[in-house]
């Protein structure tokens, strides 16, 4: 199930990357990754399948983290995957932008909260760095978020901040995985306090 947590976002930057460089006019810059999904757009096909890809990874990551870790930030991160979802089922231009905003700003504050709430777990058992990495990439999304609200470059903004937590949620999904995979059936090994692997 954690690989999810890398398929998604790889699957996602992957599509908003490729699919803004060639589509005539876009700007990574100034636009939107959701004018790229936008109803009617050539790009909508390709931009809503890796949000859905993306969303469906992130119920999966945030069910493997909630056994790993704490089930507050598998929470986060499953409440962040419905929400992607609900982004690619309301696009923009079909006469629900409201809902779409709405299930937007769910899913951005689901993925800045999904890092943020790893930061005690990961103190708690003496994991600095990881506990680091986490407060980086929740306090590098929200200040992000905060600049697509108030500050010019929309799309830059959107896309570092996305970005940002992206990565951590990857290099978290690959960590769960490899240490599952390594654990020893039965020891307890890397056993996380609700009986995970992390």
């Amino acid at each position: 199930m954690a690989v999810g947590g890398v398929i998604g976002p790889i699957a996602f930057v992957l599509a908003w990357a490729v699919l803004g460089e060639v589509t005539d006019g876009f700007s990574h810059r100034h636009d939107a990754i959701s004018d790229l999904a936008a109803d009617g757009a050539s790009t909508q096909p390709a931009m809503t399948a890796a949000l859905l890809v993306l969303g469906v990874g992130m119920v999966l990551f945030g069910n493997a983290l909630r056994t790993a870790l704490r089930p507050l930030a598998g929470t986060a991160a499953v409440v962040a995957g419905i929400a992607d979802i609900g982004v690619a089922a309301f696009p923009v231009g079909a006469g629900v932008d409201r809902i779409h905003g709405d299930v937007a700003t769910v899913a951005y504050i689901a993925t800045v909260a999904t890092p943020l709430l790893a930061v005690r777990p990961y103190a708690a058992r003496g994991r600095r760095a990881q506990a680091g990495f986490a407060a980086v990439a929740a306090l590098v999304t929200l200040a992000c978020v905060i600049g697509m609200r108030y500050g010019s470059d929309f799309g830059l903004w959107q896309r570092v901040g996305l970005t940002a937590s992206h990565l951590w949620i990857a290099v978290t999904a690959l960590t769960i995985a490899v240490n599952k995979a390594r654990a020893v059936p039965g020891s307890g090994e890397n056993r996380g306090p609700c009986g995970g692997v992390l």
